[in-house]
């Protein structure tokens, strides 16, 4: 755990390679010290059609989901972290947001 999900404007890959927006998440998740390596898992969905704003602005939305047990405030430092990490990657004109979602360990499945 987590699953990051990055959606992003597809014309961003213009400036940016989608590796580098996933590789930027991942690494930020790591940092933050509260998952192993092998438990992140990044990935990156391009959109086509989107409005921000009303406007067909540029965008890079992040949806973290980790099983609950993490406090409020390591929940708002993950959250602030990957926002840093994606500031420092684009300019003023992407509207960035970050969303650390619980997810509840009695309903959720996998398979290793």
């Amino acid at each position: 755990m987590p699953h990051c999900v990055i959606e992003y404007a597809r014309p961003i890959e213009t400036q940016l390679s989608p590796s580098s927006i996933v590789s930027t998440v991942h690494n930020a998740a790591l940092g933050s010290g509260l998952f192993s390596p092998a438990a992140i898992k990044t990935r990156a969905v391009a959109c086509e059609y989107y409005l921000v704003g009303g406007k067909d602005a540029e965008f890079i939305h992040v949806t973290l989901s980790i099983l609950e047990g993490r406090s409020d405030e390591q929940k708002s430092a993950l959250s602030v972290s990957i926002l840093e990490a994606l500031c420092a990657l684009t300019d003023d004109s992407v509207a960035l947001s970050v969303d650390v979602q619980d997810m509840n360990k009695s309903c959720y499945a996998k398979r290793a």
